[in-house]
């Protein structure tokens, strides 16, 4: 708007018309696409606040019987990892967080 301000008087809207439209239809185009992205990332956002409300409220019992998967070694009072399948191993022991042990 601020370069209509800026053209010669003798400027007639019927010769700037259909720059404006254009203009106009591709600012509205471009907000409407950001409206779905913001939309879409706040979704998934609360998607991923779910599941971290659902894994934070998941206990697991480790008794001084319970031993490491990975080093055969009693877990005790030491630092270990829970993979989501329920196994327990001594923090030392987790390589690879993404990789169960088997």
């Amino acid at each position: 708007m601020q370069a209509l301000t800026l053209l010669p008087n003798t400027t007639s809207m019927s010769d700037i018309e259909d720059f404006v439209c254009k203009t106009l239809e591709t600012q509205s185009r471009k907000r409407h696409q950001l409206q779905v992205l913001k939309s879409l990332l706040v979704a998934e956002s609360y998607q991923i606040h779910e599941k971290r409300i659902y894994y934070d409220n998941i206990s697991c019992c480790v008794t001084e019987d319970r031993t490491c998967c990975v080093c055969k070694k009693k877990i005790g009072e030491s630092a270990f990892a829970r993979y989501p399948n329920d196994v327990i191993v001594h923090y030392f022991c987790c390589k690879d967080r993404r990789q169960l042990p088997t």
